[in-house]
């Protein structure tokens, strides 16, 4: 079969069940609770955001619910 063999490719089908759904927490400089959710393809995607939005907006990380 050769370097183009069927089961190589994935499909957009199999790319869409391996993203996440997620629900993220953050504290604002104020004590407000920010409530976000957001869909990632992978933990390293998630911890990426978390990481920007402390920097980039100042906010504590509180907590990630995973939806499935």
């Amino acid at each position: 079969m050769g370097l183009f063999q069927r089961g190589n490719f994935s499909t957009n089908k199999q790319i869409k069940s391996k993203s996440m759904e997620v629900i993220l927490t953050f504290i604002n400089i104020s004590g407000k609770q920010i409530v976000m959710r957001k869909t990632f393809t992978d933990e390293n995607h998630l911890t990426n955001f978390i990481n920007y939005a402390t920097r980039r907006y100042n906010y504590v990380f509180d907590e990630v619910w995973h939806q499935n």
